[in-house]
């Protein structure tokens, strides 16, 4: 669940050097798939007859937050080379 979580947050933060990962308001497309992939997600994971399905179980709130917490490491470093960057650029 880890991989399906941090793709969606390397897609935010490599949208471009210069905009910065908050900026998903200017493509709504991009906005749209990440908020379907990640309520079909949740249903997969959350839904019992999903569950039945797809052979998963519900995970706790502790494991919640902590597949969060390493999907967003993805989003942060790569904020951080981006205004690495944009530094180097104005030099």
């Amino acid at each position: 669940m880890t991989t399906t979580t941090a793709r969606p947050a390397k897609c935010i933060a490599s949208r471009s050097v210069g905009s910065a990962c908050l900026d998903l308001v200017r493509n709504p497309w991009l906005l749209g798939g990440l908020v379907l992939a990640n309520v079909l997600q949740f249903a997969v994971v959350y839904i019992p007859q999903m569950n039945r399905v797809f052979h998963t179980v519900p995970i706790s709130l502790t494991s919640f937050l902590l597949i969060g917490a390493a999907a967003s490491l993805v989003l942060w470093v790569e904020e951080v080379r981006k205004f690495c960057a944009r530094r180097k650029m104005q030099q």
